[in-house]
């Protein structure tokens, strides 16, 4: 497989190829912005004026199979930071999503004290920075509603932005945000169900194996399980109609307990139905794997939807990319992915059906 990359350096209206490219680098994590970073030929320090932080970079790159059916543009972005050595000029470049991190809230959106959905609140957010920001592709909706005693005075835009991101992905909906790979923008969507027929996953694998391209060729899986803090005791509360109910009723004897205030529940029949959830979660392994490949494409996005055909790692059918990371050198290109499903909030799903703010 022979792959091309080309880095693009923008200024004003005039676009510039770069030559001596010794390698590209480039990283995506969900709902954070993406970093990428690329390494020139520097023989005599020739290139010490090349580029200055602030300035654009375009990062193009497909393996050579897949040029036809493969969108060519994979990063586009800010240069963060410049490091000069004799041999090497190494650009450090993030996209849009990251200049949100260069400035702190000063007034809260005056979308928190209306009720206003949450995708509302983030456009007042990214809308308030000083920097030009496309926001197109930003999801109109996502049903869901912030409390209007959030406080976001202090925060960055970006970690305000994450965290409301945090707060609507707890619910049975999943959406992610992310710098454009094409612009100096900012695109939000919702993310399909795993499992959903009407969706064409990217894949990692056929069974039975045929000749057809696959979008990556895993070389080596490692299954990863993180267990979530153990709790076997738990309260549910709601002091507006003096309602509280414990869950196991026998204390353990070693108890760990965790106390939830839930005002939507209305008699303790409820309140012991939510303990008992709360407690069935507890325990759950979180199942990860680190997923090394020999890229078939460079466009892929956390939050993108992989199948699997593989019995290393028992790793079988859809899994979503939390984190991509890929490089492309003189010896060929690497791509590696932390792949999983995120597990259910069972308390979060409720509030959800019953169209209650989050």
């Amino acid at each position: 497989m022979v792959d091309a990359v080309r880095v693009d350096f923008i200024r004003g209206a005039t676009t510039t190829e770069m030559v001596g490219v010794k390698r590209v680098a480039v990283r995506h994590t969900f709902n954070a912005p993406s970093i990428a970073t690329v390494v020139l030929n520097n023989g005599g320090g020739e290139r010490q004026d090349l580029v200055s932080r602030g300035d654009t970079i375009r990062i193009i790159a497909f393996p050579e199979v897949r040029t036809t059916t493969t969108s060519e543009y994979v990063f586009y972005g800010i240069v963060s930071d410049v490091d000069v050595s004799f041999n090497d000029f190494t650009i450090t470049a993030e996209d849009s999503l990251a200049l949100l991190g260069n400035e702190v809230i000063l007034v809260n959106p005056t979308s928190l004290n209306t009720g206003c959905d949450v995708a509302s609140v983030i456009k007042d957010v990214i809308a308030g920075s000083n920097y030009s920001i496309e926001m197109g592709d930003i999801i109109g909706q996502t049903r869901v509603k912030m409390s209007s005693g959030l406080d976001l005075v202090g925060k960055t835009r970006l970690s305000a932005v994450q965290y409301l991101m945090s707060q609507v992905n707890v619910t049975p909906l999943r959406y992610r945000i992310y710098g454009h790979q094409t612009k100096a923008g900012i695109g939000m969507e919702r993310l399909p169900n795993v499992d959903a027929t009407s969706y064409t996953p990217y894949i990692a694998g056929r069974i039975p194996r045929t000749t057809a391209p696959l979008d990556l060729y895993p070389t080596n899986i490692d299954r990863v399980e993180e267990d979530t803090d153990l709790v076997n005791m738990v309260t549910v509360r709601n002091s507006a109609l003096d309602i509280i109910k414990t869950e196991p009723s026998t204390i353990p004897t070693n108890p760990i307990h965790r106390l939830f205030d839930e005002p939507s529940v209305t008699d303790e029949t409820q309140a012991s139905l939510f303990a008992r959830q709360i407690l069935n979660q507890q325990g759950i392994s979180k199942i990860r794997w680190i997923v090394e490949a020999l890229p078939g494409r460079f466009d892929l996005k956390p939050g993108d939807i992989i199948d699997f055909a593989s019995v290393e790692g028992g790793l079988v059918g859809r899994q979503m990319a939390f984190d991509i990371s890929w490089s492309i050198g003189p010896t060929g290109s690497t791509m590696r992915l932390e792949v999983g499903r995120q597990a259910p909030d069972f308390v979060s799903s409720i509030r959800f059906a019953a169209s209650l703010t989050v």
